[in-house]
Order: C-alpha cells, then sequence, then structure tokens
C-alpha cells in the first residue's frame, strides 16, 4: 500500500483497509467512522540536506528543487543527467536517455 505515505494514495488506501478490518471484528470506533483526521507536513527533509552543482550554486530544498517522495535516501557525490522536456514527454528519447546515463542521478528541469 506505498508504505502507508501519501505517494499514490498509500495512506487512504491503508486507512479504508484498516477501518474495514476494525468493522469486520466488530472493535469499537472512537469516531463515528474509525477515522482521525491529523496533519502531517510532506515538504520536509529529515537531518541535513545539501545538493550543490558543480561546487558553486547551492541550491534551496522546496525553493530551487523538491525530492519526489518515493525517493530513496542517498548520501555521498554523484553524477548527475540532466532530463529535458522534450526527452519526458517522448518515450523513445526518455528510454534512450535512461540507457545513456544508467547510474547518475537525473536532474528534471
Amino acid at each position: 500500500m506505498h508504505g502507508r505515505g501519501y505517494v499514490m494514495k498509500g495512506d487512504l488506501k491503508s486507512a479504508n483497509y484498516i477501518a474495514h478490518e476494525f468493522k469486520l471484528h466488530k472493535l469499537k470506533s472512537l469516531t463515528e467512522n474509525y477515522f482521525q483526521e491529523f496533519n502531517i507536513s510532506v515538504n520536509t527533509q529529515p537531518g541535513r540536506l545539501k545538493i550543490s552543482l558543480n561546487n558553486t550554486l547551492d541550491l534551496i530544498p522546496g525553493v530551487d528543487f523538491l525530492i519526489n517522495p518515493s525517493s530513496p535516501s542517498l548520501s555521498g557525490e554523484f553524477k548527475t543527467a540532466l532530463i529535458e522536456t522534450e526527452q519526458l514527454l517522448n518515450r523513445d528519447l526518455l528510454i534512450k536517455k535512461i540507457n545513456e546515463t544508467q547510474g547518475k542521478v537525473f536532474l528534471i528541469d
């Protein structure tokens, strides 16, 4: 269920599943429908985060870039590959770019 995160509505899928199981086992609900709302900040990064380009330009998270919520954790220095809009919109160009740049972190402009 996508780790119960909000990516691909994993949170909703999990919540509905759990509510269904609670009803099935006749557990008493503390609310009308077994759901309890809460706020979550989705654009935060744990710990220190630094991204720079060519050791000259430091990028500001949430201003200069966003990290896809389903991205894995990374640490270290990485070679990057820029994916341009025309490559994203053309399947053949995108596949070619991915094949040419294996092992690199993608920057999507």
